[in-house]
């Protein structure tokens, strides 16, 4: 890709590259070069964080709902406030998309200061991945530094979700303190939490990366792992004793520290020692832990957008988020139930549109760097999403300001409110924009005084104690926004819950190049559990690991050019047993050489769990086989 270059500077980058800000006539004579302004045209409002959320806590504890986790919603909040910001904020549901015209007193952009000795490509480091450019509007922004991936080892396999970030340096950073003081009331629970389960300080706590898994038979919320990388390393017997001296847990030649079936670790490298220096572990459910064990601590496989946007994320980012939104939607909508429900709706309209991976990631100094990018089912998507993204962007400002013509901002935060179509306009005229390999790239470049005030006044737009009226109400005054059609993973108008049998002979499509079966068998699932019925409740769809080890069954096996048009769930299931069977000859899977089976199994009663497993473990559990399997009586 080409960009603009230096370090602290934006860049530009050509289809392809990506580029720098700043003034490089000396680098490319036809470049267009910004115009140096300094950003005093917007002012900040002096907002006492302690006050608003003294404020919020007071207009909306009689409505607030009950909250399995109250870590959960910063996911939603912090990092969905992020997206939201780079998408659109078509406030509250109630406005439109409207092409406003450049008012003449309208503020310029903001453009990065540039170093006293300004960097030339060839010393820049991001040169050997990006061709960097001079300032052009036509191409996005170079990021501050070579990505490198956030870190997925030591993780279970099966993660959709993925949130990276760096307490130590959240704590010592003072433009992040202010971002932390302004949203204490939801971070805090979230760092408690993740100092609880890491079983460290977060001053200890140089990186942290959280995967997400589907929810346990009969939970609602998504459960979690933590990676966790201290800063400084220690030795594994002062862990222990942190950890309040776990029990060994041996899987194979390898072990296990459990503390109880909800915290158990794993540390690297094995076998372990009592002398040797940890600088890395992670920590979860014992369920899922041992799945940490059959990788041997390795990474899991990923659906090919995710590892797309994966293998460009950034470790060094303070913040990243990597999903799968139909995640979001299906395993993971617990938490759009505990989101604001305009921010939710937003989301779904925004994400639920056959769009497969989206990356977040962002700096906070020395200048505040914001990026997300977007892949879609196919390359071919790119033209589509990004003609929409910069739509919403563009016309983020003019809709809030209508928004504002029409209601009265609470006290707490109108004069914070009254600044935010301002902040917004800044913020879309520094965004740039590009297509790289079939992935829609957006980012920006702001100072780092700017991103407490554009994230806190975007996170309160969306409370339900926003205005008065919604005060009131408890919802919003404005009717609510529709579903996008067009594939989405919107909801169902009909209302009638499914059988078994009927969700097995739902029709699905689904098409990929080349896929490990695990991760085939979450595509599935996925698909399966789009756009369900109210009252349907989405299947768990798991590979029984053991299962395979124990028939000699890579879980990481390829399989090519799969396709199903308009084909029933268990059709799907049964492609990928066929497929995934050691003897690729057998042509009856009633046979016992069809070794692989998909099973629907109830672990306990009213919780049906689909098992992709072996012929002969489900015969040893007692677990009927499906007709497409069952021998002949």
């Amino acid at each position: 890709p080409s960009a603009v270059a230096a370090p602290v500077l934006p860049i530009d980058r050509v289809p392809g590259t990506k580029p720098l800000a700043g003034d490089a006539s000396a680098r490319n004579p036809t470049a267009v070069h910004p115009a140096t302004v300094h950003p005093a045209t917007v002012h900040p409002a002096t907002v006492n964080p302690a006050a608003v959320n003294a404020a919020v806590r007071s207009t909306g504890a009689g409505r607030r709902r009950q909250r399995g986790h109250r870590w959960l919603l910063p996911l939603i909040g912090g990092c969905g406030c992020l997206i939201v910001l780079l998408v659109a904020l078509l406030f509250s549901g109630v406005l439109q998309p409207q092409i406003a015209e450049r008012r003449p007193d309208q503020p310029p952009p903001y453009v990065p200061s540039s170093p006293e000795a300004e960097p030339t490509a060839e010393g820049d480091p991001r040169a050997a991945l990006y061709r960097i450019v001079a300032s052009a509007e036509h191409v996005a922004w170079v990021p501050p530094a070579v990505p490198q991936a956030i870190p997925l080892d030591m993780l279970p396999p099966g993660g959709q979700c993925f949130i990276s970030f760096r307490p130590a340096e959240l704590l010592a950073s003072p433009v992040q303190r202010r971002l932390l003081a302004g949203f204490d009331a939801e971070l805090m629970p979230l760092l408690t939490a993740v100092a609880r389960q890491a079983g460290a300080p977060l001053e200890q706590l140089a990186q942290v990366t959280a995967a997400f898994y589907p929810p346990r038979e009969g939970e609602r919320l998504p459960q979690y792992c933590l990676r966790c990388e201290l800063a400084t390393p220690q030795p594994l017997q002062a862990l222990r004793e942190a950890w309040q001296q776990p029990d060994e847990e041996p899987v194979g030649a390898q072990t296990l520290l459990r503390v109880s079936p909800e915290r158990t670790y794993y540390v690297a490298p094995q076998p372990l020692l009592g002398a040797q220096q940890v600088s890395v572990y992670s920590v979860g459910s014992l369920e899922l832990m041992r799945g940490v064990i059959e990788l041997e601590g390795g990474r899991g496989p990923l659906l090919s957008a995710v590892e797309k946007l994966w293998q460009v994320s950034d470790r060094q980012a303070d913040l990243s988020l990597l999903v799968s939104p139909r995640f979001l939607f299906t395993e993971g909508r617990g938490w759009l139930e505990e989101a604001p429900d305009s921010m939710a709706q937003r989301l779904r309209s925004l994400l639920g549109n056959n769009l497969r991976a989206a990356l977040l990631q962002t700096r906070f100094e020395p200048q505040w760097y914001v990026e997300t990018q977007w892949r879609g089912a196919s390359d071919r998507d790119a033209g589509r999403i990004l003609g929409r993204l910069q739509t919403e962007i563009r016309d983020a400002s003019s809709n809030v300001e209508d928004w504002l013509l029409n209601h009265t901002p609470h006290p707490f935060w109108r004069a914070l409110a009254l600044r935010l179509p301002l902040m917004l306009r800044a913020v879309a005229e520094a965004t740039r924009y590009a297509v790289e390999d079939g992935t829609v790239v957006a980012n920006a470049y702001l100072p780092s005084e700017a991103a407490a005030n554009v994230l806190l006044a975007s996170w309160l737009a969306w409370q339900p104690a926003a205005t008065a009226a919604m005060e009131n109400t408890g919802q919003s005054d404005g009717p609510p926004v529709g579903e996008q059609g067009g594939g989405g993973n919107g909801v169902s108008t009909s209302t009638r819950q499914l059988t078994l049998e009927q969700y097995l002979a739902r029709p699905i499509a689904l098409r990929f190049e080349q896929e490990p079966i695990e991760v085939a068998l979450q595509m599935v699932a996925e698909e399966a559990n789009s756009r369900l019925p109210p009252g349907t409740p989405p299947l768990p769809f798991v590979l029984d690991g053991a299962a395979f080890r124990q028939a000699g069954i890579t879980r990481n096996q390829q399989l090519r050019d799969f396709v199903l048009d308009k084909q029933s769930v268990r059709q799907g299931l049964t492609e990928i047993a066929r497929r995934g069977n050691p003897d690729p000859t057998v042509t009856d899977l009633r046979q016992p050489e069809q070794r692989l089976v998909w099973v629907v199994a109830e672990p306990t009663p009213g919780s049906p769990v689909v098992r992709l497993t072996t012929r002969a473990a489900a015969m040893a559990a007692g677990t009927p086989l499906p007709v497409e399997f069952a021998p002949e009586s």
